[in-house]
């Protein structure tokens, strides 16, 4: 947590709707998602294995290894001088009341030299191929960001725990960064900075099978991130309640949205699934030209996939791109993140 405690706004000629198209199933396959019943009640910083079974990845199971740093604030917590304050609403990094219940988590997502903290969680199910999981997580910014917000807010599914092999070389407090390819991302551009509200987070994950593993935090660099202040600054650190993972419900019109063109075969097309008969799909760079799709005359049925190159077969660059689909019935808009 608080080591070191430690707008620039996106350009685009669209203002969409944000959000995925999809149904929920009922069955969250995270366990206790608001970080309930703290066994025992945190009374320092870097607890968050007492929110059973929630670890960092520098511990696992609940047990307190090398480097546990992430934090859990319960209302239950007290002032604990000269331990780290982690009491709710008002605590060492800020004041925020639970989302749902009476705790929430905390980490670092975006520091100084690329320092990062990360929750992590077994789930109950293993994810089913070619399955769609929708993902979801409320954060808010912690007062003591003094880098402000960042849109660099992630989740990356596993088969097995993300445990860090170094942790020996960095005890007592581990920030080291996961360099990984996210499965779930907020879009690029999009600053976090409410302190006052929780913001939601979410997307669509199409399973590989066998994923049992989440891990919540920042896996790019700094150079790959935004944040409202880089100069001589620490920290950008949020608040986290209620994540959710859930069985998408069908058929509905699967929308994901993040994909990677990078030919390793995982994940390498953008495909939206279940569209119905007579369906446009249109997708625009950040400038608002249209770059590749099927518009009027021609329509689609079904699934339609996007390679990430335009019509001209030019591969894009990583980037935010950006969505419409139209049926008879409805228009759904939002954006894609292309990562190479």
């Amino acid at each position: 947590m608080m080591k070191y405690i430690c707008k620039i706004l996106l350009i685009v000629f669209l203002i969409f709707n944000y959000s995925t198209v999809i149904s929920y199933a009922q069955n969250n396959l995270v366990p206790n998602p608001s970080f309930e019943n703290p066994t025992p009640c945190p009374d320092d910083d870097g607890q968050i294995y007492r929110a059973i079974p929630w670890f960092q990845t520098f511990s696992f199971s609940g047990s307190l290894i090398l480097g546990s740093s992430s934090d859990l604030f319960n209302t239950c917590s007290i002032y604990n001088p000269p331990n780290g304050d982690v009491r709710v609403p008002n605590n060492g990094v800020g004041s925020q009341y639970p989302r749902t219940g009476n705790g929430y988590a905390g980490i670092e997502f975006w520091g100084a030299n690329d320092d990062r903290e990360y929750i992590e969680v077994r789930l109950t199910e293993y994810l089913q191929k070619n399955k769609n999981y929708c993902v979801e997580f409320y954060v808010s910014l912690g007062e003591i960001s003094d880098a402000g917000g960042t849109d660099c807010l992630q989740v990356v599914f596993t088969n097995d725990s993300l445990l860090n092999p170094n942790a020996s070389t960095c005890a007592p407090f581990c920030t080291i960064l996961i360099n990984m390819q996210p499965s779930v991302a907020n879009y690029r551009g999009n600053i976090i900075d409410d302190s006052t509200n929780w913001v939601k987070i979410s997307g669509t994950y199409k399973a590989l099978g066998g994923e049992r593993f989440i891990t919540i935090g920042n896996f790019y660099q700094n150079s790959s991130c935004i944040v409202q202040d880089s100069v001589n600054t620490r920290v950008s650190y949020y608040f986290i309640d209620d994540v959710s993972v859930t069985l998408c419900n069908e058929p509905e019109i699967i929308i994901p949205n993040v994909f990677s063109p990078n030919t390793d075969g995982i994940n390498d097309l953008w495909e939206v699934g279940n569209l119905p008969k007579d369906t446009y799909v249109q997708i625009y760079n950040r400038w608002g030209i249209m770059i590749a799709g099927v518009e009027s005359p021609y329509s689609i049925e079904g699934n339609y996939k996007w390679d990430g190159k335009t019509k001209t077969g030019i591969a894009c660059s990583s980037g935010t791109y950006y969505y419409i689909i139209t049926t008879k019935e409805k228009t759904y808009k939002g954006f894609i993140q292309l990562i190479k």
